[in-house]
């Protein structure tokens, strides 16, 4: 039987956010006890919760979200386990096979800081070295289960060299309870002329 998994964030009220984005709010226009109907206005980052990066964040005349390619977000992903590291880097995935796969999805102990809803300094990171690696072996997209893959406070050093090379990334996504392994990956976002967007994001196994 097919299991589905749902790794995104719910976006509610009180969210944490990366420090110094812009909170998330939800405003009621219209309840149904006073006006028959809801409605409601939604301000947010585009970074907020689940999300994803096209190159144009951080890359002039980058690709903005409204130009990814589909067929990368939307196929076969391997979840790698790391929940035992402080940071990834070149040797942690020298060690593994990646040759075919096209989508890699990091599951590091961050998942559980992210069910507690707060924003700590030390979290699991991707070095540039690794960044770079990825590229080497033509990765197009990344997940990673925090609100950055750079170490805090750095040069956004690893979003650039993954940006720059076309590489999709994925953050905030939620991977506890996921095992390590393959899966079909659907990640889709808001079809938004931005650099980010929040996005649904779906593990399915057989």
């Amino acid at each position: 039987m097919e299991k589905i998994f749902d790794v995104t964030l719910t976006l509610k009220e009180n969210i944490t956010v990366y420090p110094d984005d812009p909170t998330f709010n939800i405003e009621y226009l219209a309840k149904t006890v006073t006006d028959g109907y809801n409605l409601t206005k939604i301000d947010l980052c585009s970074h907020t919760g689940t999300h994803i990066d096209a190159p144009a964040h951080f890359i002039q005349d980058g690709a903005s979200i409204d130009e990814l390619p589909l067929d990368v977000l939307i196929g076969k992903v391997l979840v790698l386990d790391f929940t035992n590291v402080d940071f990834i880097d070149l040797q942690n995935l020298k060690s593994i096979d990646l040759d075919k796969y096209k989508r890699i999805l990091f599951k590091t102990s961050n998942s559980n800081i992210l069910e507690k809803n707060i924003f700590s300094k030390n979290y699991t990171y991707i070095t540039p070295e690794a960044a770079q690696y990825l590229v080497k072996k033509d990765i197009r997209l990344i997940g990673f289960d925090y609100y950055t893959i750079d170490k805090y406070n750095s040069n956004n050093l690893s979003h650039k060299i993954l940006l720059k090379n076309n590489v999709i990334i994925i953050e905030t996504i939620n991977l506890n309870g996921i095992n390590a392994g393959e899966y079909e990956l659907i990640a889709l976002p808001l079809k938004i002329k931005a650099e980010g967007s929040p996005a649904r994001v779906i593990l399915r196994r057989k």
